[in-house]
Order: C-alpha cells, then sequence, then structure tokens
C-alpha cells in the first residue's frame, strides 16, 4: 500500500478529465499479452472487434475513483467495453456530490459535481460495483 500511495502523491492536476484514456491505459499495462494498442487507444481508436478478447484478465480488477466526468480523451464506455471483453471488472467509487462543490488546486478553480450514472454503467458492464464515496465516513466504509 505504501508504494500506491506514493503513486497518488506523485500525481499532478490537469485540465480536463480522461477517465476512458486512464481505463486504456491501465488495460494495456495489465494486461501486456493482450496486445492492447495504448497509443491507439489514447486517441480513441479502438480495435474494431471489442467483442472478441486476445487475453483473458478473470482475477483483475481496477479501481477507479472518480467524479464521472470525462470531457477529453477516449471514449469511456468504449474502454468499459474494452475492460468487460477482457473479463476485467471495474469497481467504481464515485467522489464528490450531486450538487457539486468549487474545488481549488494550483492556483486553479473549478466546479465539480458527482456524475455517478457513468460510474454506475462501467460498473455494471464489466460486473463490478459502484459506491457513493462523497463524505470521508462514506470512503471509509468503502
Amino acid at each position: 500500500m505504501p508504494r500506491v500511495r506514493a503513486a497518488i502523491g506523485r500525481l499532478q492536476p490537469q485540465r480536463g478529465t480522461a477517465l476512458g484514456t486512464g481505463l486504456a491505459i491501465s488495460l494495456a499495462t495489465l494486461l501486456p499479452e493482450a496486445g492492447i494498442d495504448a497509443q491507439a487507444l489514447l486517441y480513441g481508436t479502438f480495435p474494431p472487434q471489442l467483442g472478441k478478447p486476445k487475453a483473458t484478465g478473470e482475477g483483475t480488477a481496477i479501481v477507479l475513483y472518480s467524479d464521472g466526468a470525462s470531457n477529453t480523451g477516449a471514449d469511456l464506455l468504449k474502454a468499459g467495453q474494452l475492460a468487460a471483453n477482457h473479463n476485467v471488472r471495474i469497481f467504481a467509487v464515485g467522489i464528490g456530490t450531486p450538487e457539486g462543490a468549487v474545488v481549488s488546486a494550483d492556483g486553479r478553480s473549478a466546479r465539480v459535481r458527482l456524475e455517478e450514472e457513468p460510474l454506475k454503467k462501467l460498473a455494471t458492464m464489466t460486473g463490478g460495483e459502484y459506491w457513493r464515496g462523497g463524505t470521508p465516513a462514506q470512503l471509509k466504509s468503502v
């Protein structure tokens, strides 16, 4: 767990949220034998036959903490379909509230709100689960 915390600590805020791209890179990293072309996925080019996996990720899972907003990069649900077709389950934790709040980081501010539907769809289509983690107490229960 210390390595995970250290990796999270190195993350830098960026403009926009590319959830689909993040999932595509995760899949390519977790399933190197699948031959998933991460570079192509970064630009939204998904394999024409998403229904025919080259490898199985059975027992593999991705935990996604997000507010559910994806406004750049690869299509989130296409990346989710690719995960499902490779038997990779996604466990999504929704961060924030549907009412939203203003968040500031590195001198930038943005209004963000929890968009649960994409996260629920992603979890359902991959055989994972969705939890709302809007408060520290809720996150602890997850």
